[in-house]
Formats: C-alpha cells, structure tokens, sequence
C-alpha cells in the first residue's frame, strides 16, 4: 500500500518556512508503514538545502521544474500548469496510489489522515476529488463558487475558441494554443453531462484525489498548458477536469472528516480544530504575523504532547 502528495513551492524564506513546518506536521502523522512519494513544484532558483531533512525521508522523491516559473505568465496560470505538470508525472507512476494528496506551504497537518482517506476513496470509486466544497467547514457559504463561474464561463466559451484561434493565427499566440479554446469548450461540455455547473469546485490550499482520476485526467487531456492564459485557479481548473472524465466531487470537512480548510485563516480556534478531530488545516498565513506564529506554536506544542507516526 501506498499513496503520494504533491506541493507547489514558490519562491520566498516565508514560503520555505511554512514548507518546512507543513513537512514536519505531515511526518508525525504520517503512518510508519505505509510508502509515501512525494512530488514537488518549485520554482527553478527555489533553494530547498531547509527542508531536505524533511524531503528526504520520503521513498521517492520527484522535483519537478515550474514550466512556466521563468515566464511572464500570471500566477494562476503558472500555479495551474505547475499542478497539471505534476498531475501528469504522478500519472506516470510504476505505482498504483491509494489515493493523492495535495498540501499547499501554508497548509498543517494535525491528525490521522491516511486511514480515512483510503477507507473513502477504496469505498466509492466515482469520487475524484475531496475537500471543502460547497461550504467551509464552519457552514459559510463560499463566495468562489459564485465568482468564478463568469470567469469559468469566459474561458471555456465557443466565443472564447474563436478569439485564441484568430489570436494564434494573428501570431499572438504560439502555435501550441491553436485548438486550446475548442479543447477547453469540449472539457466544459463533458463536465456538464456529469453535472457540472461553472464554478463548482473544491477549495485548494489541501485536497485529496483518487489516483484513476488523476490517471483518467492526463489520458484524457494530457496538456499541462491547456488552461494557459484563462487566469483560472488550479482548483477550479482540476474540478472541472475531474468532472469531466466522469469523476465526482466531495465535500469532506465535517467534523470527524479530514479537511479542515478555508480560502484563508480558519474562522475556528486550535482547540476547537482540534476537537472537530480535523486532519488538514489550511490556511496559516496570517496577516498578522505574530498570530501565526501563536497559532503555529500551539500545534507544535499538541505534536510533542502526541506520539508521532501513527501506525
């Protein structure tokens, strides 16, 4: 048995300093006897000499250049082709994963994990992807799901197709882009007849997807660029490429369930994360720096009180 996690590193000691902490939460929940690889997207002049203790206990280790780090492309553009570029690696895999797990540097692990996961994904093989859905997990609605349908709209439109294809002819695209709006309207399409409405996803900052769907999704769609110059968030570009190979979303951040996860800081106190029995908490980057280091140093103190490595 075996599963992997990908993480997305940009640049920056504050990125590399919640890394290190995130790294550290996932190994003392990590259960001791199952195989764990691990697949990380860093920006190329990304250092990672503070966090190799941390990398280096995983069974494999796959450092995978961002694609588009060294571009002048927007950050959603860079992060989603970043997530689409691991996607395809994890594909490629020799193994066959119970399951994938996301964490974004600013996620923390603070409770067992892999148990749950795995009795979720092995007892229902439609569900593709599981998180924070259609609320957060203090019942809020979540605003994303609104906002993002005209911008989900806009991208995948037939509309849309024409105007990258004229731009492509026009040379204002490279030539790799010449179908990319048709491919995107037929991702849109196929979505629908699964029951997708634009605009449903679930939350990054950490999730989970069954590895056929991740599989299904590069046989299906194999171009990490394909959603290249939409400004659609990795999220929402994953759940609709999960929808459209024929997968399901999940929401999983009730009490007892895994994610504990908001767009940002958690409306909840460490204790009252703590005794929802959450296993994933994002986000922890605090506007106010010595809030997070508060917060941070509460669960570091509940891991030295806990033994680690769950077997």
């Amino acid at each position: 048995m075996s599963y992997c996690i990908y993480i997305l590193v940009g640049p920056g000691d504050a990125t590399i300093r919640r890394t290190s902490d995130m790294l550290e939460s996932f190994w003392h929940f990590a259960p001791a006897n199952q195989i764990v690889d691990c697949y990380l997207v860093a920006d190329n002049c990304l250092s990672l000499d503070s966090v190799q203790t941390w990398l280096d206990k995983f069974q494999t280790l796959h450092v995978i250049p961002n694609p588009l780090s060294n571009s002048s492309a927007s950050i959603n553009d860079r992060v989603t082709a970043g997530t689409l570029t691991a996607i395809g690696a994890i594909s490629s895999a020799s193994t066959e994963y119970d399951f994938v797990l996301k964490l974004d540097d600013d996620a923390l692990v603070i409770g067992d994990f892999f148990y749950r996961l795995k009795t979720l994904f092995s007892s229902n093989s439609q569900i593709g992807k599981v998180g924070t859905l259609h609320h957060f997990p203090d019942g809020a609605e979540r605003p994303g799901l609104k906002s993002w349908a005209p911008k989900v709209e806009a991208a995948t439109s037939l509309s849309s197709a024409f105007r990258e294809f004229r731009r492509t002819i026009r040379g204002q695209r490279s030539n790799s882009t010449l179908m990319a709006g048709f491919k995107r309207f037929k991702v849109r399409s196929m979505a629908r007849t699964h029951g997708y409405t634009p605009g449903l996803h679930v939350q990054g900052g950490s999730y989970a997807l069954s590895f056929d769907c991740v599989r299904s999704i590069k046989n299906q769609w194999p171009d990490a660029f394909l959603f290249n110059h939409t400004g659609l968030g990795e999220d929402v570009t994953l759940s609709l490429l999960c929808m459209s190979v024929g997968f399901e979303l999940l929401n999983y951040n009730q009490t007892d369930e895994v994610f504990g996860i908001w767009w940002r800081t958690p409306t909840l106190s460490p204790t009252e994360l703590v005794n929802r029995n959450y296993a994933i908490i994002h986000s922890l980057k605090y506007e106010d720096a010595n809030k997070e280091v508060d917060v941070r140093k509460f669960f570091k103190d509940t891991r030295l009180k806990s033994p680690d490595s769950i077997a």
